[in-house]
């Protein structure tokens, strides 16, 4: 059930993020004026993390130690964000 599925860290190594059930996901805090998103259990932030295998770049999403601004790979622009949340219903809008 989509409805009840929540970004959250995976607590096998503790860096990966993950879709898991939201009950244990933890909650994310989103700094508008660095455009960091933290997740809230663990303190870091989340970071594309890009590694070469077979030549190839190969990018994933992790969390890591929260870097100063201006680091693009913790970069993150909301455009639709309201720190009180926004409901399910008015998440996705038509225009």
């Amino acid at each position: 059930m989509r409805d009840y599925q929540c970004v959250g860290v995976s607590t096998e190594d503790g860096e990966s993020v993950t879709i898991t059930d939201c009950a244990r996901s933890g909650t994310w805090t989103y700094d508008q004026k660095k455009n960091r998103l933290r997740h809230n259990l663990t303190g870091k932030c989340l970071t594309v993390a890009t590694r070469t295998e077979n030549n190839a770049f190969i990018q994933r999403a992790v969390v890591s130690k929260c870097k100063q601004a201006g680091d693009e790979d913790q970069e993150w622009v909301i455009k639709q964000y309201n720190k009180k949340g926004i409901p399910y219903n008015k998440l996705y809008v038509n225009k």
